[in-house]
């Protein structure tokens, strides 16, 4: 049943068939039939001799078409005037007589898929597809570039030929139906293609050199420029069509043109960018700098154009009249940005004319390379793409092809040549800037040694004249040294009213801001003070009575500054005590405040400016102690207690309530043991420790509970020995250091 079935099917269709063979049938010449060897020369074209069928609807299948070819009338191919339109199929058909057993590839565009249906003498149908969008694995004949159908012909036998071309939306060229053939042996054979292909071989070597050349220049003297021409050099491998041709043999070449676009993106890309590096640009032509960064953004239509055409696809978008007419305005657009693209590389040229006359020697290197390339690729482009040469596989098309794969291997080899007189020359010129700096400096250096010379002559002068008075500063100070030595109470006058005392004095200099001072006051030199000064009212000392009288000062400043401060606060305290008689320590300290500011600051206080000072007032026969404070305290041990009495929140001399001011006055019972301690802030404020902090008033205070019942000599000593450790040799003292300590005894 089956075989009746074939049978019929084969007589309709070739009964159908014969009257195709009335009205179309191409006769293959001779010349042709029996070519032995392609050189180059054009495909016999039998385009115009085809009948076509259009299929607006892409509905019209092989197997309709077979059933009623009456039905159907193939016309003359007039796609040469209109072109297959977006989503629209076209049937071709003709009949080829060879005069010889032959077999013959036929060509058809490459921007279709095509199926192809060889109806034999016999009725046999070979079924054949190649197509745009079709992998190499899927082509009937593969290994090549261009799309081929291979038809087997016997000689004087009709073999009628059915093609389905189908498109999506068509590209730019090559919408008409053209198809040509030759001889398959011919071609294979062909001694002058395996010339060309070996010529291409060649040129991708040399670029592949050249890449690898600059690649590793840039390894070794790391040259920006270097890099920027490697990948120069390859975006143009990745744009070139003979890796296009490369790559056809395992991709489909419609996942290639997507390659090839991103590659000519990024060749824009760098071509500015070595422009920009290797002509100085932004140096020589800000303006046209800024021109070719936003070229740059320009070129972005390549990668859009590119997601346009991913998302137009049928199994994305469904087609329609939209989206036709929207891919028509996109292709308008395409072909104005393909034209202002191709303006770029002359306003490039001419950007390098101008720096060249500005005298930039290395721009004469890119205008001879690039003339050469834009040469070549104008011919090639104009001739194949703007002139539809690029059908055929023409001897003179190959050599355009040759010329424009020349042009740019010249040019990457005089950009090569320019990238190394261009980095010779800044070495030259760094050297020569280096030797003329050196140069420089030499003078800079005998001018400023002769200055030098001069100038030592006057600073020795001046060293020695600062030498003089540095020895009389230190022998002044070294005097009020021993002046200040003079004043202070000896260690042993203190200890023969308070046996059991201790003074720690530590300046932070020679002379010392801190200073303690101490009077005795008995009968005798109550009657002193009588012949003095008479009888008056302000004294206030009974004659039976005598009076212990101590302070611990504490000036503003050290060395020399606090110094001079601590002989006015001692001679102060001598005329209020010693010479008026005055025991009263709220009172002292009011009458010191008012001759501090006459003996100092004429009445006008100045801020930051002062004395902080604790005095105590010391009745041997009543057993009471007074204190009176300027910002200083008073720490009392009785019965293993501590009691710290805090002065007036006021210092000696400062602008608070001027001459007014009033110290209180602070009254103790001492019938008991008592130890007391007066000192300056310069041992709590001291910094040291692991962390570099200060002593601390509370540290401080732990300090004197843990040592007041010793001995005076041991708190003497752990006194010194505390601060020494905490300083620990690596902090310096910060200010002087005073701390006194008194044990009273009823």
């Amino acid at each position: 049943m089956y075989v009746i079935r074939l049978v019929g099917i084969s007589v309709l269709l070739l009964s159908n068939i014969s009257l195709l063979l009335a009205q179309q049938i191409i006769q293959i010449p001779e010349q042709i039939a029996n070519q032995q060897n392609y050189r180059g020369e054009n495909f016999f074209d039998i385009s115009k001799q085809v009948s076509i069928l259009r299929d607006p609807t892409q509905k019209l299948t092989w197997s309709q078409l077979q059933q009623n070819l009456k039905r159907h009338k193939f016309t003359t191919n007039n796609t040469q005037e209109l072109p297959i339109d977006h989503f629209e199929n076209c049937w071709t058909t003709f009949t080829l007589v060879s005069p010889i057993n032959q077999v013959y590839f036929l060509q058809v565009p490459p921007t279709f898929d095509a199926d192809c249906y060889i109806v034999q003498p016999n009725g046999m149908v070979n079924q054949q597809q190649t197509g745009y969008r079709l992998s190499p694995s899927q082509k009937s004949v593969k290994g090549f570039r261009k799309h081929f159908f291979q038809v087997s012909l016997k000689a004087h036998q009709p073999t009628t030929i059915f093609i389905l071309f189908k498109t999506q939306y068509r590209a730019f060229f090559n919408s008409e139906i053209i198809i040509s053939l030759v001889p398959t042996k011919a071609y294979t054979r062909s001694s002058y293609l395996a010339r060309v292909n070996k010529s291409n071989e060649i040129l991708q070597y040399i670029w592949l050199l050249l890449m690898l050349y600059n690649g590793l220049t840039y390894l070794i003297v790391r040259e920006r420029l270097y890099l920027i021409y490697v990948c120069y050099i390859l975006s143009w491998i990745g744009f070139n069509d003979a890796t296009f041709v490369f790559l056809t043999s395992y991709f489909a070449e419609s996942v290639l043109v997507i390659f090839w676009r991103i590659s000519t993106f990024f060749y824009g890309i760098c071509i500015v960018l070595f422009l920009q590096q290797y002509l100085n640009v932004h140096q020589f032509l800000p303006k046209f700098s800024r021109f070719n960064r936003k070229f740059m953004w320009f070129m972005a239509w390549i990668p859009i154009y590119t997601l346009i055409d991913l998302l137009l696809l049928p199994s994305v978008i469904a087609p329609g009249s939209f989206t036709k007419t929207f891919y028509e305005f996109v292709l308008y657009v395409v072909q104005v940005c393909i034209a202002l693209t191709a303006l770029a590389p002359l306003v490039f040229v001419i950007e390098a004319i101008i720096i060249l006359r500005k005298g930039y020697k290395p721009a004469i290197w890119y205008i001879v390379g690039s003339s050469i390339l834009l040469v070549s690729l104008s011919i090639f482009y104009l001739l194949n793409y703007v002139f539809s040469y690029n059908h055929v596989d023409v001897w003179w098309g190959n050599l355009l092809q040759m010329g424009q794969r020349l042009g740019f291997t010249l040019e990457m080899i005089i950009f090569s040549l320019g990238i190394s007189y261009r980095y010779n020359r800044a070495q030259k010129e760094k050297q020569l800037l280096l030797q003329n700096q050196n140069l420089l400096l030499e003078q800079l250096v005998q001018e400023r040694t002769k200055q030098l010379e001069e100038a030592k002559e006057e600073i020795t002068t001046q060293r020695d004249i600062l030498v003089r008075k540095n020895k009389d500063i230190l022998d002044s100070i070294s005097y009020a040294q021993y002046i200040q030595a003079a004043f202070l109470p000896p260690i042993t006058s203190l200890q023969t009213f308070f046996p059991k005392s201790f003074v720690f004095f530590r300046p932070k200099e020679k002379v010392s801001g801190d200073f303690y001072w101490f009077a005795h006051l008995d009968a005798t030199s109550q009657q002193i003070i009588d012949k003095v000064y008479g009888e008056s009212p302000e004294k206030s000392l009974p004659k039976q009575n005598p009076k212990l009288i101590l302070a611990a000062a504490d000036c503003t400043g050290h060395g020399v500054a606090g110094a001079l401060m601590s002989m006015v606060g001692n001679d102060a305290l001598n005329k209020i005590v010693r010479e008026k008689g005055i025991v009263e320590a709220d009172k002292i300290l009011n009458l010191l405040n008012i001759n501090v500011r006459q003996l100092v600051y004429q009445n006008e206080a100045r801020f930051g400016v002062g004395m902080d000072i604790s005095l105590v007032v010391i009745d041997p026969v009543a057993q009471t102690l007074q204190f009176a404070g300027a910002l200083n305290s008073l720490v009392v041990f009785q019965h293993n207690e501590m009691k710290v009495i805090k002065g007036d929140l006021l210092n000696i001399g400062g602008a608070a309530h001027g001459i007014n001011r009033k110290f209180r006055k602070h009254t103790l019972d001492i019938s008991q043991p008592t130890t007391i301690y007066m000192f300056s802030d310069g041992y709590r404020d001291q910094f040291g420790g692991k962390k570099g902090r200060k002593f601390s008033s509370q540290r401080f205070y732990q300090l004197l509970a843990q040592i007041q019942s010793l001995s005076m000599t041991e708190q003497l000593s752990i006194v010194e020995n505390t601060i020494d450790e905490w300083m620990d040799k690596q902090y310096d003292q910060l200010d002087d250091i005073m701390v006194m300590g008194i044990h009273l005894t009823p």
